[in-house]
């Protein structure tokens, strides 16, 4: 690889499937990476912290989540750690995620970050379904290396989210305050899904305001034959975020043991075109139990 090549090497590493921006957050997680990162209207718990804040009231549970992921080629890792409590009898909910992304890719420029969120969502009730609004702030610390560019300060994103039966939408504002325009810039995604006991589907789209305003369209599906146990996932990406650069086309998949106290994910991503731009991660999850299943 030469260093010419470096940024987009590095680009590519996080940009993977997400249209989050130039980096993909690592406490998505490896569950959001095996379907595409198509979660927008779907996603839950410590997932729905990054991908939609209004989704961590969609399902009254606390959950704990910790994972890692790798891109082999460039060299990065990042680890993640994070948690929902969705238990509120008023309907509110609450997050808190923490990412640490240390590259140290030969030639790729070495940057590391830490990436702190806390998250908070409502839901209203009725017998229609659930609407749900939620909000997540942002504060990020860290330096690109070789270039010496200090990166700090603070970031929001809102998310609205509808469950319906068994349909679900989601639509959220990423980085309405940012942090920095290009390290975080500025954009709108919306998807809608449809879940059942066996399978979970998922399709939606981001598009940028500023940098890097290129669009990203995903879809990603899941299926688990029993109530609990095995479970595979598979998704696809399409991917301009950058919009001068050649276009992406990612296919991703996940498997996982999931019971209703304990899950773990391990996931992969390729851009066929390119195929050394791979991610893989790995994730466990943890449900707590609830006051009322003590007693």
């Amino acid at each position: 690889m030469t260093r010419s090549l470096a940024p987009a090497a590095l680009l590519a590493t996080w940009l993977l499937c997400c249209g989050f921006g130039p980096y993909r957050p690592p406490g998505a997680g490896a569950f959001a990476l095996g379907q595409g990162d198509a979660v927008v209207a779907t996603g839950v718990g410590t997932v729905a912290l990054y991908a939609n804040p209004a989704n961590m009231a969609m399902v009254k549970r606390q959950t704990i989540d910790v994972g890692g992921a790798r891109n082999p080629e460039a060299g990065t890792s990042s680890v993640n750690v994070g948690g929902v409590d969705g238990t509120s009898s008023w309907g509110l909910s609450a997050g808190l995620g923490y990412s640490y992304d240390v590259n140290w890719g030969v030639d790729a420029p070495q940057r590391q970050m830490h990436d702190l969120r806390l998250g908070f969502a409502a839901s209203l009730d009725s017998d229609v379904g659930r609407l749900m609004i939620g909000a997540a702030g942002r504060y990020m610390s860290g330096s690109v290396l070789n270039t010496g560019q200090q990166i700090e300060g603070f970031g929001t994103d809102f998310g609205v989210g509808a469950s319906i039966s068994n349909f679900r939408a989601g639509l959220v504002l990423r980085n309405a305050v940012r942090v920095d325009n290009v390290e975080t810039p500025r954009r709108v995604a919306a998807g809608v899904g449809w879940v059942n006991d066996h399978v979970l589907i998922d399709a939606d789209a981001a598009w940028g305001t500023d940098a890097y305003s290129g669009p990203a369209y995903r879809a990603g599906i899941g299926f688990q034959p029993g109530e609990e146990g095995f479970q595979v996932r598979g998704g696809y990406a399409f991917d301009q975020t950058v919009p001068d650069a050649a276009t992406r086309h990612f296919v991703s998949l996940g498997v996982s043991w999931r019971t209703p106290s304990f899950s773990v994910d391990l996931s992969g991503a390729m851009n066929v075109v390119r195929v050394s731009e791979t991610i893989v991660a790995l994730g466990v999850g943890f449900v707590l139990p609830t006051a009322e299943e003590n007693n």
